[in-house]
């Protein structure tokens, strides 16, 4: 069965379900830890969301008030690219990956 679900900015993200939800659980969760270790600060969550819904860009996200200057926010996005949860669209646009927007 394919799945959809559509962001609040308008973006669409399909998947399929493919793995039972017993590999899940003999998975080794720590594998995930560096993963979830990035969004262990308020303001990278909050910047996840701010991408899914209004903003696109780091000057959009400078323009809220809510995370500082351009490098701090360069900070955070850099920490959560590496661990998988944005990825660089070009013309310094960042957006979430499906794979990080449904419940895989």
């Amino acid at each position: 069965m394919v799945y959809s679900v559509q962001t609040p900015n308008g973006a669409n993200a399909r998947w399929q379900m493919a793995a039972p939800a017993e590999a899940f659980f003999d998975s080794d969760f720590a594998e995930r830890a560096e993963a979830l270790s990035a969004l262990g600060h308020p303001a990278r969550l909050r910047i996840v969301q701010r991408l899914m819904s209004d903003a696109d860009t780091v000057q959009d996200l400078v323009g809220t008030g809510e995370f500082g200057t351009s490098g701090q926010i360069y900070h955070h996005i850099k920490q959560l690219t590496a661990a998988g949860w944005l990825r660089s669209v070009g013309g310094g646009r960042y957006e979430v990956p499906a794979a990080r927007v449904v419940p895989c």
